[in-house]
């Protein structure tokens, strides 16, 4: 049946001040009144404190409850600003009760002064699990309008901690009789029943051998002279229930305030030792920092062609197709004559080499080195098998790996189960987060599947290293080498030639969407060119082709999206492969080129600003017919051009141009995290770095503030 809705309006009075609140009941025929959800709109002028008592009032029913408005209300957890008393209050009184609150990621009040935009409108609920809220730039006045979205129907329990444990043991014995080490595999199929047969056995075992107990409370482990008090005070207690004996009761007290102050003492030198403890030798400091400061942060609704959508499904699915836009080769530049002869040149290469190549098998020692280097944190992907359980395979369940391996490579296979990806969203900082491309995907990849690639890894590394592929000047994810080494490589480049009294020019390019759009064919084209074994071309293909991935929020997931074009995502091959691609980077004579993986810059240095523009354009015009031919795309707007000098020699540059535009000339350019100036001065970093770290001592110092522990007293 349709929802009646009843409504009242009422004010709150008390001497600290009136809200003001209309309510509405919304409820079935079918229900009790008892049962029906009730609805607030409530506004609180900005003067006096909060009485929470008063607000009780509203939520003192057993249903659901929404209570909305403008509370003049700010706090942290959902302020971007300073927090005030009254938000303190609201934050404790619901946390105290168990309430939640739904707000807005943007400000909804704004002001002449930007440091004064607050989020003042938002909801606080009881009993609805599933809410969302966005603030909408709708209206002419100083508060923007809150969309809220609340699921009723379906209330979810308030999730409970859970603490699973694993008999490692019992997992290795239920592998060692369930899988057998010498399976029988021939073909393509054989493959993927094999990998499927191994995946349910590593699950089954691992859910055989698991249990899985909720935890309602974050109990603390105290000492035993604590834990002692505890009982002795509670045996106390039980007396003086029975006897209503005077001693008995002032020995409880007693006993209670001896806890609570050795409970603090406790609390206070634990945190002194976990402090002392943190230095910046190890990640130690870095970790604790993280903690303190990382908050998660909900999807918020998201901008689709049909306009917001609110339900995690259709999330995924806006997410999946601006995914899919961005995995497709770029439309320009292009050149129709080379893509044929590129295209022609794959498709007689296969048609004369279409039987698969011999390949150096593996073995099971070879992959026991790759699994003992697992990082058993990392979360496993479509295959669900955690690195741990990997680490503590049997011999018998290693065989059967290595017999997979070695089929794929005997038949320059890589298989469809470990091409599928599941990706999730995280938020980019500083981001409209309401719209898709405001967010980075990281693709969790089949575990599997990543042992097989660090197994070709290996390979393609050697080809590469013996035939010396990989330019001097590439220093992305190389072995020894870092963004450090290359940045010394630019500054004393720079340093040096000032010291000569040389003019240095830098051309700093912003690739777009390098990883994500590399051209499938070009990519294909160059191992052939390079001459890489027929074994690895085939299994690169293969590697390439027919990728898919699913986006995943809060367990729903999108339909199915294909990748046309990229190196994978997360993927153990794509920076080497990445590398491959652009090992033939135009060079010039009379520059300096410094590459990052896509991170480009161009040196040139000379006498007059003259020659170095000239040596530039000329560098230029190389670069724009290799990038045409490679179909990689630059964004001209964000390359930028620079002129390093000493002194305040002032010039007027002539236009540098790529593809018809013009690129920008500045007095900064930000280099693998390094502003560099024109001067080589560093006072533009170091301004940002003293900047940035006073902001996040802000927020570590907030997140102390607010640690759920007893009061702690720092000397």
């Amino acid at each position: 049946s349709h929802p009646t809705i009843s409504q009242s309006q009422f004010s709150l009075r008390s001497q600290y001040g009136i809200f003001t609140a209309t309510i509405l009941f919304l409820y079935n025929y079918r229900d009790s009144v008892n049962e029906r959800e009730k609805v607030v709109s409530i506004y609180r002028p900005p003067h006096g404190l909060i009485d929470t008592a008063e607000l009780n009032r509203i939520f003192c029913s057993n249903s659901q409850v929404i209570c909305f408005g403008d509370f003049n209300s700010k706090h942290s957890s959902w302020n971007i600003g300073r927090s005030n008393r009254n938000g303190y209050l609201i934050y404790d009184w619901v946390n105290n009760n168990n309430f939640s609150i739904i707000a807005p990621l943007q400000p909804t009040y704004f002001s002449n002064s930007y440091a004064l935009n607050a989020t003042l409108d938002f909801a606080v609920v009881k009993n609805i699990s599933v809410a969302e809220a966005v603030a909408i730039n709708a209206l002419p006045s100083d508060h923007n309008p809150v969309w809220f979205e609340f699921l009723l129907s379906n209330v979810l329990p308030i999730p409970l901690r859970s603490l699973t444990t694993t008999n490692w043991n019992r997992f290795q014995d239920i592998i060692s009789r369930n899988i057998p080490g010498n399976p029988t595999i021939n073909s393509i199929r054989d493959i993927e029943e094999a990998i499927a047969k191994f995946e349910c056995g590593i699950n089954t075992a691992i859910n055989l051998s698991s249990k899985t107990k909720s935890i309602n409370t974050v109990q603390r482990k105290l000492p035993p002279f604590i834990t002692n008090k505890i009982t002795r005070r509670n045996n106390i207690r039980k007396r003086w229930q029975h006897t209503r004996y005077p001693p008995y009761k002032t020995a409880c007290n007693k006993l209670s305030e001896e806890i609570k102050n050795d409970i603090e003492i406790w609390d206070n030198n634990r945190w002194k030792e976990l402090l002392q403890g943190l230095n910046t030798e190890d990640i130690s400091l870095c970790n604790m920092a993280r903690k303190l400061t990382k908050k998660y942060v909900s999807i918020p609704p998201i901008l689709g062609p049909s306009g917001l959508v609110f339900s995690c499904a259709d999330k995924a699915d806006i997410f999946r197709s601006a995914l899919e836009e961005s995995f497709q080769e770029n439309i320009e530049p292009y050149d129709d004559n080379f893509i044929e002869k590129v295209e022609n040149e794959i498709d007689g290469y296969f048609h004369t080499n279409n039987s698969p190549s011999s390949a150096p098998l593996s073995s099971p020692a070879e992959i026991l080195t790759i699994i003992a280097k697992l990082n058993i944190r990392k979360t496993s992907g479509p295959d669900k098998i955690p690195n741990k359980a990997l680490k503590l395979i049997t011999p018998n369940a290693l065989t059967f790996l290595t017999k997979i391996f070695n089929k794929c490579l005997t038949l320059n296979y890589f298989p469809l189960r470990w091409k599928q990806a599941n990706i999730i969203m995280l938020s980019k900082p500083g981001k409209d987060s309401k719209f898709p491309q405001s967010y980075r995907p990281i693709s969790l990849l089949s575990s599997l599947g990543k042992i097989f690639e660090k197994v070709l890894q290996k390979r393609i590394n050697s080809y590469c290293d013996s035939s010396k592929i990989i330019p001097k000047e590439q220093f992305g994810f190389r072995a020894q080498h870092s963004t450090i080494h290359q940045l010394l490589r630019v500054t004393n480049s720079i340093t040096e030639g000032m010291n000569n009294k040389f003019y240095t020019g830098g051309i700093f390019l912003d690739i777009q969407k390098a990883f994500d759009r590399v051209w499938h064919d070009g990519l294909i084209y160059k191992l052939i060119q390079l001459n890489f074994p027929k074994y690895l071309i085939n299994i690169l293909k293969s590697f390439l082709e027919n990728r898919t991935f699913r986006v995943v929020i809060h367990g729903k997931t999108s339909n199915m999206g294909v990748i046309k074009a990229g190196t994978p995502q997360g993927s153990v091959l794509s920076p080497i492969l990445y590398s491959i691609f652009t090992s033939d980077f135009p060079s010039h004579p009379r520059t300096i080129t410094c590459l990052f993986a896509d991170d480009s810059a161009v040196l040139a240095q000379g006498t007059t600003i003259k020659y170095i523009l000239r040596t530039l354009q000329s560098f230029l015009v190389s670069l724009e017919e290799w990038l045409t031919k490679w179909r990689i795309a630059v964004n001209t707007n964000k390359t930028k051009a620079i002129i390093f000098r000493k002194g305040c020699t002032n010039f007027n540059p002539t236009n540098l141009e790529l593809f018809d535009e013009t690129i920008e000339w500045v007095t900064e350019v930000k280099y693998l995290g390094l502003i560099i100036d024109n001067k080589l001065t560093f006072r533009q970093h170091i301004s940002y770095l003293k900047e940035n770290s006073g902001l996040k001592f802000i927020s570590v110092f907030r997140s102390l503030v607010e640690i759920p522990v007893s009061p702690l007293k720092i000397n």
